[in-house]
């Protein structure tokens, strides 16, 4: 793929200074190893209302980059993929997430798996000296729309909703005291009935709270995303939507460039999860649409405040805990 710059396809409309509803809305730039990237932080309420408008897929347009000006840009791309060399993967990592997370054939937990699947099987290429092979298996992953056999693979595994909610939790729990997000975060553990350090976690197990989750996920997947209804009545994208923001915010499929894709994917996967809980805990029926704009905003408002290595903590924290595995992913995938 040319060096290119690449922006989402409802930049222009976003950034059109003559549009009031624009006023302070900004963007990031980031260098990548392939392209330029235009993103918008989800931190910003225009930002999330407008993909919540956007029904189909959402397309990204690709410029090319003045000779003269790309090849500063060709250089520092250069220098990233010398110093990290699994950037190489950059792009095609991406554009297996994109393709996966917008694969509506299947629910957004069972998408997850599908770049667990590419992405796990990258690692092992990788560390059984089987580099080559990793483009042909991309390649043939993105030709071949029927993931049957992919979905079998995971097919034994069953939900472990204590794991997601408590992981979820405790990630939220370690977050930023972001304004926004404090508020969301403290009606969340109020709903579940746990302090917001977790000191009563033995005192107060899953087990007490199972049957309310289970009622807030029906409210959440089934009355307002519309999860396994008719196409009129599906509202999946403004999840999918979402995440699709966040790859490109996070900067994926490597958010932390010293990091091996798997393990962007594992601390991404959590992202998804702690943000899958928050929003069926804190989204209500009574103001679906404007809880979940205060949820996604303030969530991403915590996350960009948080200081140091991000990732490298969270991966740190599951291999401590054993769950850095495409078996124990999948589960908090579909949980």
């Amino acid at each position: 793929m040319p060096f290119s710059i690449i922006s989402p396809a409802y930049y222009n409309e976003l950034t059109d200074e003559t549009n009031p509803l624009n006023e302070g809305v900004s963007y990031t730039v980031t260098v990548t190893p392939y392209s330029v990237e235009y993103s918008f932080p989800l931190m910003q309420e225009r930002v999330v209302r407008k993909l919540m408008e956007i029904k189909e897929p959402i397309s990204f347009n690709q410029q090319g980059i003045d000779e003269e000006k790309g090849k500063v840009y060709i250089e520092k791309a250069k220098d990233l993929v010398s110093k990290f060399p699994q950037l190489i993967h950059y792009w095609p990592g991406k554009s297996v997430m994109m393709n996966a997370i917008q694969d509506r054939q299947y629910s957004i937990e069972k998408r997850m798996l599908l770049i667990n699947y590419v992405f796990k099987a990258v690692d092992n290429m990788n560390n059984n000296g089987k580099e080559k092979e990793i483009p042909p298996f991309i390649m043939d992953f993105m030709a071949h729309p029927d993931r049957s056999a992919i979905m079998e693979y995971f097919s034994s595994l069953n939900p472990n909703f204590e794991f997601s909610v408590l992981d979820a939790l405790s990630m939220m729990a370690g977050m930023p005291d972001t304004k926004n997000f404090k508020e969301v975060r403290q009606t969340v553990f109020d709903r579940l009935g746990y302090k917001t350090d977790l000191s009563n976690v033995k005192d107060h197990p899953f087990s007490d709270v199972k049957d309310k989750y289970f009622d807030m996920k029906i409210n959440f997947f089934s009355d307002y995303l519309g999860q396994g209804k008719d196409k009129d009545e599906n509202r999946e994208y403004l999840l999918e939507n979402v995440l699709v923001g966040f790859i490109w915010s996070l900067n994926m499929p490597f958010s932390d460039y010293s990091l091996s894709m798997w393990d962007n994917f594992a601390f991404f996967n959590v992202i998804f999860n702690t943000l899958k809980v928050l929003l069926t805990v804190y989204v209500t029926k009574e103001n679906g649409d404007e809880d979940f704009v205060k949820a996604v905003t303030a969530f991403d408002e915590s996350i960009r405040a948080i200081k140091g290595g991000m990732v490298q903590t969270t991966v740190d924290m599951l291999n401590k805990r054993g769950f850095n595995t495409n078996g124990d992913m999948a589960i908090l995938s579909l949980s």
